[in-house]
């Protein structure tokens, strides 16, 4: 009687690697609807003005808070992640977001969390933010659009539901309209 072929640890975490990078590269079939033009609600720009910003206030985030900032090819590789001119891209789909504050702004420390969704379809990512919380646990509702000037762009390889995109950029605090 044959027995089975014995495959190492590191074989198989290399092929679960690369078989979850590639589903998440097909991305989802299925048509997305990109958001619409909206106000922000009053308690949301209250929120704002709490936390001790104004309209137009920038951040500067890590996109994704489940994709860590990588600072070497070998950590990015390891990671199952894309190393390209010197960083280790982040992979979104639609769906939920949770980035983090990296430097402190108004009275959001470094560590904050913003909460919201994300839509990776058209030719820019979006993104809106609906919660901040400080690390002190400390919560507000607010309104944030994800980059500085209204998407993100998408960097090559990106697919549809599965956009490349930068691992740090900005948030910037809005109490108007979504754009």
């Amino acid at each position: 009687m044959k027995s089975a072929p014995a495959f190492s640890r590191g074989f198989l975490k290399k092929c679960a690697e690369a078989g979850a990078l590639a589903a998440a590269l097909l991305g989802c079939p299925a048509q997305q609807v990109q958001p619409t033009q909206e106000r922000c609600s009053a308690a949301a720009v209250d929120g704002v003005w709490r936390v001790g910003l104004d309209d137009g206030s920038t951040a500067t985030i890590i996109v994704d808070a489940k994709q860590p900032y990588l600072r070497s090819p070998d950590e990015c590789k390891a990671a199952g992640r894309v190393w390209r001119d010197g960083e280790c891209l982040t992979l979104l789909g639609d769906g939920k977001l949770e980035s983090v504050i990296d430097h402190e702004i108004g009275r959001l420390p470094k560590g904050s969390r913003l909460y919201g969704r994300v839509w990776t379809e058209g030719a820019t990512v979006v993104g809106r933010y609906t919660r901040a919380r400080m690390p002190n646990g400390e919560e507000h509702e607010v309104c944030v659009s994800l980059s500085s000037n209204g998407g993100l762009d998408k960097l090559p390889g990106s697919k549809p539901g599965a956009a490349l995109v930068r691992p740090r950029d900005a948030a910037t605090f809005i109490t108007k309209q979504w754009h």
